[in-house]
């Protein structure tokens, strides 16, 4: 009779057919296979759950994103990446950020990342995969569902107006937020024109107060004391200052008796704007500006005139007086 092969085989390593050494080789041979598959399993693993899957429009779900591994150095992952928007009509209202949670399934580390979710649009919904970058490799979540309802309404109801909109209370730091731009510009525009309207105003508004006239007219009172000026200077340079400044006030005195000009209480530039709007002619202005600068030059800029530039300035300041005399007047 033939024997069985596989006799013929344990013979020749010297094993004996017996059932004790068939049922060990059997124990052996699915322990090996049950290791096999076991280092066979994938060392990674990517999840997503939606609780709940089924919920109203509008209402918010959480949606469970989860990768678990082992033997993986954390600094090899990378972590699924999605917009404000996971599918039409799905919105991202929230995410958490990623933790590791107990692990599952065996392996050594899971993270998992929380994603508040809602949907605007009623009826069932597929949100595509996650995608997850393993060592290189791309792993991902596959296709995940849920359904959408449209809110209930009662019929047997009646219809009801739509409310006004409601709006909170301001609170003074929500209204300066608010107004404050604005209110700013207001009150800047405000200030502008009270201060154009003062300056312009004294143009054709006669002065607050106008010393009692005597009986002399302008023109010889201002004449008789430049003459008086200049018959009292010396020359010397100490007094160069005192003789400027007199002459200045002599000329803004008689714009204020002559032609009704508050020139006393006026700076160079603000005469020369009152002088635009007066009977004096365009020459006239400019002699007497020329006066007036020079004298703001020795008085705050230290400008040193010698004797020369001293009888000159008086000379124009005479001859200002006169031009600007009454036509029916006979020169002095």
């Amino acid at each position: 009779m033939k024997k069985p092969l596989y006799l013929a085989v344990f013979r020749r390593f010297g094993a004996a057919h017996t059932e004790p050494r068939w049922a060990g080789l059997c124990a052996w041979a699915v322990t090996f296979f049950t290791t096999c598959l076991c280092t066979l399993a994938p060392a990674q693993q990517a999840t997503v759950t939606i609780e709940p899957d089924t919920f109203s429009t509008g209402e918010p779900a959480t949606l469970i994103l989860r990768l678990s591994f082992s033997n993986i150095d954390p600094a090899q992952l990378g972590w699924a990446s999605f917009g404000d928007t996971l599918a039409p009509e799905i919105e991202v209202l929230e995410r958490s950020r990623i933790d590791t949670v107990q692990s599952i399934g065996g392996y050594d580390i899971t993270l998992q990342q929380r994603i508040k979710i809602t949907c605007w649009d009623s009826g069932f919904k597929a949100l595509p995969p996650f995608f997850f970058l393993v060592n290189g490799d791309t792993l991902s979540t596959g296709f995940s569902y849920l359904e959408c309802r449209a809110p209930g309404v009662n019929l047997s109801e009646p219809i009801r107006d739509i409310r006004d909109i409601y709006e909170d209370a301001l609170t003074w730091r929500d209204w300066l937020r608010k107004y404050g731009l604005w209110l700013g510009v207001a009150l800047a525009a405000a200030v502008t024109s009270v201060w154009w309207l003062r300056r312009f105003r004294k143009v054709s508004a006669a002065p607050k107060t106008i010393p009692p006239q005597s009986a002399e007219d302008p023109d010889v009172r201002a004449l008789r004391a430049l003459r008086q000026l200049e018959a009292g200077a010396t020359g010397q340079p100490g007094e160069s200052k005192a003789y400027y400044a007199a002459v200045s006030d002599i000329l803004r005195q008689y714009l204020q008796e002559q032609f009704q000009l508050p020139a006393p209480e006026e700076t160079t530039p603000g005469i020369a704007v009152l002088l635009a709007g007066s009977r004096v002619d365009e020459n006239q202005a400019g002699a007497l500006l020329f006066i007036l600068r020079q004298a703001d030059m020795v008085k705050f800029a230290r400008y040193k005139p010698d004797e020369y530039a001293q009888r000159d300035v008086m000379a124009r300041a005479i001859r200002f007086v006169e031009s600007t005399r009454p036509a029916t007047k006979p020169q002095a």
